[in-house]
């Protein structure tokens, strides 16, 4: 008795069970590449939505003073000769402001820190620490008029007597 193999049919099967493999090995990559692009796309959306929502976490100096408002627009640090404040995430400030006692040049400037609170969602309370027993802690309220990246308008907020 003669047994005739066909090696052809087994070559064909390996073949194809090769190809099944590779794809399944293909299907994985793709997945895990997916997964990665979804990871980075939510980071991305995240982060833009986080910007957006803390617009005011950044240095301030004012630009203009009209109707009982202040103008300021965001610049990466103080200006040598203007006044300023720095929003903090956690509830610090940094006040640029008259150092001495007289508005007349030249002005000289100092830093003090404080603290703000969100009041609700337009106000803001601003406690400023002096540096010098001889001024006074500020304590005051703002309402934010306007907000984008680049500019931000407070106006002195005053309850009605």
């Amino acid at each position: 008795m003669s047994h005739n193999i066909d090696i052809s049919d087994s070559v064909w099967h390996i073949k194809i069970a090769d190809i099944s493999i590779n794809r399944c090995k293909t299907l994985k990559k793709l997945k895990i590449i997916k997964h990665i692009f979804g990871i980075i796309l939510f980071s991305i959306l995240s982060t833009s939505c986080i910007n957006e929502s803390n617009q005011l976490y950044q240095t301030w100096v004012p630009v203009e003073y009209k109707n009982d408002s202040a103008i300021y627009e965001s610049k990466w640090d103080f200006d040598e000769n203007k006044s300023g404040i720095e929003f903090n995430s956690d509830g610090t400030l940094k006040y640029k402001r008259n150092g001495s006692y007289c508005g007349t040049p030249p002005i000289t400037y100092e830093i003090v820190s404080g603290n703000w609170n969100s009041i609700s969602d337009s106000l803001l309370e601003l406690n400023i620490k002096p540096k010098s027993k001889y001024k006074k802690q500020l304590k005051d309220t703002f309402k934010i008029v306007e907000i984008s990246k680049s500019k931000l308008v407070l106006k002195r907020f005053t309850t009605p007597k």
